[in-house]
């Protein structure tokens, strides 16, 4: 669920997401960060550290867990997954 709520951050993408696991902080760590300790440790923008501050709360995802537990049969496969790619 910590990949959907940064996917879902817009103007965020798989390689932002990317640099920023790769400079040492975890998913749980970007989500409880303030916008200044994003800005501080990432150097990224105030707008962006914001909306990345506040992605576990946007309705947005919000929805999307909601979705995903009332479908339990529903599988939410990141690029970090060993599943992925989904060989069919």
């Amino acid at each position: 669920m910590q990949w959907l709520s940064l996917s879902l951050v817009t103007g965020l993408g798989y390689h932002s997401i990317k640099r920023m696991l790769e400079s040492g902080k975890s998913f749980p760590d970007l989500l409880k960060s303030s916008s200044g300790e994003l800005i501080r440790d990432l150097g990224i923008k105030p707008e962006m550290a914001r909306k990345i501050s506040s992605a576990k709360h946007s309705s947005g995802f919000l929805l999307e867990k909601r979705l995903f537990h009332e479908s339990p049969e529903t599988r939410l496969y990141c690029l970090e997954s060993e599943a992925y790619p989904l060989q069919f």
